[in-house]
C-alpha cells in the first residue's frame, strides 16, 4: 500500500518513560505499547508492533495536524472495555483484547490458511477504529463544531482519512464495514443497541460503503451489486462522499501543516482560512 503522503520517520514508544502530563506540551501523537496485563495478549501486541503499522501512521498524523497540546495512542489492557479517547488525558487508547476480538470477526472472511491475508484485514480494521478515535481527539482538541450524531460524525472522517492518505485506502474502511455487519449478523438486536450513541451496525456498514464507493466508482464499480448496496442510495454516492471529504477538509484546514496542504495541491497556509 503505497503512501500519498511521504512519511519520513518511525515514532514509536515501546515503553512508557515519560509521563502523559510530561508529553503534554511538546504537541505531538505519541504511540505508547504497554505492557499487557495477560499472557495471551503478548502474542498481540509483538504482531502489531512488527507490522509497522501504527509507527507509520503516528508519523502520519505528526506531519499533517498541528497540535497545542500531545495526544498518547496508547495500546494496552483495558479489561471489559472496547477503543475509546479520553479527553481529560487526552489519550486514544486501543485494548489488546479489542484486536483478538476483530481477528475471531474476521476469520469468517478469511482463507483458514491464509494467516497473513487475516492479519492484513484485522490491521486495516484496527486503523480505522484508530482513526475513528481520533475523530473524538480532533473535535475535542480543535473544538470543532459536529451536526449530528458524534459517532457518525467521526465515522465520515475515518473513511475520509483512510481514503485520501492511502492508494485504494477504501479497503481499510471496508474491512471496518465487514466487521460491523459480521457483528451485527452474530448478535440479537437488543433496546440498548437501538437507542445508542452508535448507529446500528448495519447502518454503519453501509454508510462506509457508499462512501467508499463514492471515492472512485469507476475502481469500485463492482461494489453496490456485491455488497446489496441498493441503486437508490449508490446513485448519490459520489456526490455524498465529495461532501463529506470537503466538509472534513474546511474544518481541519487550519490545524493541518502547510506541507500536508501543499500535498493536497492547496498552496494557502493553514493561517489563510
Amino acid at each position: 500500500m503505497v503512501m500519498r503522503w511521504v512519511v519520513i520517520a518511525f515514532l514509536c514508544t515501546l515503553s512508557v518513560s515519560v509521563t502523559p502530563s510530561e508529553l503534554r506540551a511538546d504537541g505531538r501523537f505519541h504511540l505508547i505499547f504497554h505492557a499487557p496485563d495477560h499472557p495471551g495478549e503478548e502474542v498481540l501486541r509483538k504482531e502489531v508492533i512488527a507490522s509497522g503499522r501504527f509507527q507509520e501512521v503516528v508519523a502520519l498524523l505528526n506531519s499533517t495536524f498541528l497540535l497545542k497540546e500531545s495526544v498518547t495512542i496508547r495500546f494496552g489492557t483495558n479489561d471489559g472495555d472496547g477503543p475509546s479517547y479520553d479527553p481529560e488525558n487526552k489519550t486514544i487508547i486501543m485494548p489488546y483484547g479489542f484486536i483478538g476480538e476483530t481477528r475471531d470477526v474476521l476469520k469468517r472472511l478469511a482463507d483458514s490458511e491464509e494467516t497473513a491475508q487475516l492479519m492484513a484485514m484485522t490491521l486495516d480494521s484496527l486503523e480505522f477504529t484508530l482513526y475513528h478515535e481520533l475523530g473524538h481527539a480532533l473535535i475535542d482538541l480543535f473544538d470543532l463544531p459536529v451536526i449530528g450524531m458524534e459517532e457518525d460524525a467521526v465515522d465520515g472522517l475515518a473513511t475520509v482519512l483512510a481514503i485520501e492518505t492511502f492508494e485504494h485506502g477504501g479497503e481499510i474502511a471496508l474491512a471496518a464495514a465487514d466487521q460491523f455487519i459480521l457483528t451485527a449478523e452474530a448478535e440479537e438486536l437488543v433496546l440498548e443497541d437501538i437507542q445508542g450513541v452508535h448507529s446500528l451496525d448495519e447502518r454503519r456498514y453501509f454508510n462506509i460503503l457508499c462512501w467508499v464507493y463514492g471515492s472512485d466508482v469507476k475502481y469500485y464499480a463492482g461494489l453496490p451489486e456485491d455488497s446489496e448496496l441498493g441503486p437508490e442510495r449508490a446513485e448519490g454516492c459520489e456526490e455524498e462522499y465529495a461532501l463529506l471529504a470537503d466538509s472534513w477538509f474546511r474544518l481541519l484546514k487550519p490545524h493541518m501543516t502547510p506541507e500536508s496542504l501543499e500535498d493536497r495541491g492547496d498552496q494557502q497556509s493553514p493561517a489563510g482560512g
